[in-house]
């Protein structure tokens, strides 16, 4: 209900959530850069991590079955 949060592990297991994807992408350029002084040691290395964006439909616990 957005008011109340409850962080039972045992309750969330038991949660039913559904989602629906609505794109996956590559996030923005993270750059990493080695280097060592007086070794004539660079690196220049990036990384674009994958990510996936979804929508929540809809939050609640799964029936007793």
């Amino acid at each position: 209900d957005g008011d109340k949060v409850e962080a039972d592990p045992a309750k969330a297991a038991k949660t039913k959530v559904v989602a629906t994807v609505l794109e996956q992408f590559k996030g923005d350029k993270q750059l990493v850069f080695k280097f060592k002084k007086r070794k004539n040691y660079k690196k220049l290395r990036g990384h674009r991590q994958n990510l996936t964006r979804v929508k929540i439909e809809s939050v609640g616990t799964a029936k007793a079955e």
